[in-house]
């Protein structure tokens, strides 16, 4: 998928109508994304967006230069496959592939797209009735600085987005 297609995806991800019939309910956020936090444990922190909650993986998943995922981070993403399963069935997943700002910028988009497209390929089977999508967004999305080193750890990231809205 082009750039300008991805980010233009990305940017109306919350004018896209939900698949789910359920996609009107209230949501309580805090208490949701609490207990979401401490079923999927260590190396996953949750957020919550408009559209619902992204679950942030680190740089656990991959070796350096790489998108072949590791047999470790193969059991973290089998936790988050678990929690979808049992409270999120049925709803739109969108994986997000992020990298550092270290090297060049077409490198980085390639590869970020190829680590978001192994997660999804990953999960996809795996979960009950959800529609997974994904795409990559190289560095154009840092969620910390890129001046340290603990600022470009945070930045490789792969990021899974389940729309509640």
């Amino acid at each position: 998928m082009a750039i300008s297609a991805q980010k233009t995806a990305f940017e109306n991800v919350s004018d896209t109508p939900s698949r789910d019939l359920n996609a009107n309910m209230p949501i309580n956020n805090d208490e949701e994304r609490r207990e979401l936090e401490e079923n999927l444990g260590e190396n996953i922190t949750v957020d919550t967006v408009p559209e619902g909650f992204v679950l942030r993986l680190g740089d656990i998943l991959f070796n350096t230069d790489s998108y072949v995922l590791r047999d470790e981070a193969k059991e973290t993403i089998d936790r988050i496959i678990n929690a979808i399963n049992r409270s999120y069935s049925g709803r739109e997943i969108i994986v997000q592939g992020h990298t550092d700002n270290v090297g060049e910028e077409e490198y980085n988009q390639i590869l970020s797209e190829n680590r978001a497209k192994a997660v999804a390929d990953y999960i996809s089977p795996n979960l009950q009735s959800n529609i997974v999508s994904h795409s990559g967004f190289g560095d154009k999305n840092p969620i910390a600085s890129n001046d340290t080193a603990e600022g470009r750890r945070r930045n490789r990231r792969v990021d899974i987005i389940i729309k509640l809205r």
